[in-house]
C-alpha cells in the first residue's frame, strides 16, 4: 500500500509497504501517473521469477531448493536491479536525494524525506521505517544508503522472494554486520498514521491511504482520508 499527504495534485510525502513500496518509491522519485502506468504496462512480470543459474534449466528443482534452503522461491535480483534502474532514470540513487525539509512540519528534520518505506527486520523481530530508522536501529548514515535496497527489502513477499540482507553496524546487530529483511506488510501492512502530526497544530492536508489487495473489502472512507498529516 502507499500513503501520502497531498493537495489534489501533488504528493508531498509518500510511504509504502510491500508492493506499495515499489509504487511509492517511483512516485517519490518523480514519476507522473501516466509514466507509472506505462512502466507497469511494459513490464514483463515473469522476469521476477529469477532462479539461481545453477537450476535455470530445472525450474521445479530450483524453486524447491530456493524455498527450502534460501527461504524463497526466487532470488529477487531482477526486482532489485529493476527498481534501481527506474529510480536512477529520475536521478534518485540514495536517500539523501529524497530529502524534503519543511519548517512547518511537526516531523523532526532527520525524518523529513519525501519517502518512507516499511521493512520487517526478521533478524530482530522489529519494524523498520526507512530511512528514519537507519541511524538508530541499523547504525548506518541514512543519506548514503541506496533507496532500491529498502524497496527490495520491503517488497520481499514471503516464500516468493528470498529475504534481503541489509548492511548494518556490528555494534547494533550483535556483531553480525547485517540484518535479514522481508516484506514490510508482515508487521505494518497499512501505515496510514505514519505522517500524523505530533504537535497541537491543525493538519495542513489529508493523508490518503490506498490498500493494494486481491481480496475485496469495504474501507471506512473516514479512515482513508483524514486531515491528519504533519
Amino acid at each position: 500500500m502507499l500513503t501520502g499527504a497531498a493537495d489534489p495534485y501533488t504528493f508531498h510525502r509518500i510511504a509504502g509497504t510491500s508492493a506499495g513500496a515499489i509504487v511509492a518509491s517511483l512516485l517519490a522519485a518523480g514519476y507522473e501517473p501516466d509514466e507509472l502506468k506505462q512502466v507497469m504496462t511494459e513490464l514483463d512480470f515473469s522476469q521476477f521469477e529469477d532462479e539461481s543459474s545453477v537450476f535455470r534449466h530445472f525450474k521445479r528443482l530450483g524453486e524447491g531448493f530456493g524455498l527450502i534452503f534460501e527461504e524463497g522461491l526466487f532470488r529477487g535480483d531482477f526486482l532489485h536491479s529493476w527498481i534501481a534502474e527506474k529510480l536512477a532514470a529520475k536521478g534518485v540513487h540514495t536517500w539523501g536525494q529524497l530529502k524534503g525539509l519543511d519548517p512547518k512540519s511537526s516531523l523532526p528534520p532527520e525524518r523529513q524525506y519525501k519517502l518512507v518505506v516499511v521493512v520487517s527486520d526478521v533478524s530482530r523481530g522489529r519494524e523498520l521505517r526507512l530511512p528514519w530508522d537507519y541511524q538508530s536501529l541499523c547504525g548506518v548514515p541514512p543519506d548514503d544508503q541506496p533507496v532500491a535496497d529498502a524497496v527490495r527489502a520491503s517488497a520481499s513477499i514471503p516464500f516468493f522472494f528470498r529475504p534481503f540482507r541489509m548492511q548494518a553496524d556490528k555494534a547494533v546487530t550483535g556483531g553480525h554486520g547485517e540484518i535479514l529483511c522481508t516484506d514490510g506488510g508482515m508487521l505494518s501492512n497499512f501505515p496510514i498514521d505514519i505522517f500524523d502530526r505530533t504537535d497541537a497544530e491543525e493538519p495542513r492536508w489529508p493523508t490518503l491511504g490506498v490498500k493494494l489487495s486481491a481480496r475485496q473489502q469495504s474501507i471506512d472512507p473516514g479512515l482513508a482520508t483524514q486531515p491528519r498529516s504533519a
